[in-house]
């Protein structure tokens, strides 16, 4: 994971505590089908995956863009849309 995508949903964080949960389980998706993204008209296995927001918990989207490689798979850009 690119350390701007970790700064950004540390801070993401303070705003919006329930968003934990939904990066958990956006870790937890990618580590058991990292090609569940959409993939991306790029060279190399570039994928993007959006999450719902949920305006009733105060939770925003999240959108990361990664790459997927035989042995890893490597965040390397997030987006936070807020609510």
């Amino acid at each position: 994971m690119e350390k701007l995508v970790e700064v950004r949903i540390k801070q993401a964080l303070e705003f919006y505590p329930r968003l934990a949960e939904v990066w958990e389980t956006l870790l937890w998706r990618l580590e058991r089908d990292p090609e569940c993204g959409r993939r991306q008209p790029v060279p190399g296995n570039w994928y993007a995956l959006k999450t719902p927001h949920w305006a009733a918990g105060r939770v925003p989207s999240v959108t990361v863009l990664y790459q997927v490689t035989e042995r890893s798979v490597t965040l390397s850009s997030s987006k936070i849309d807020e609510l």
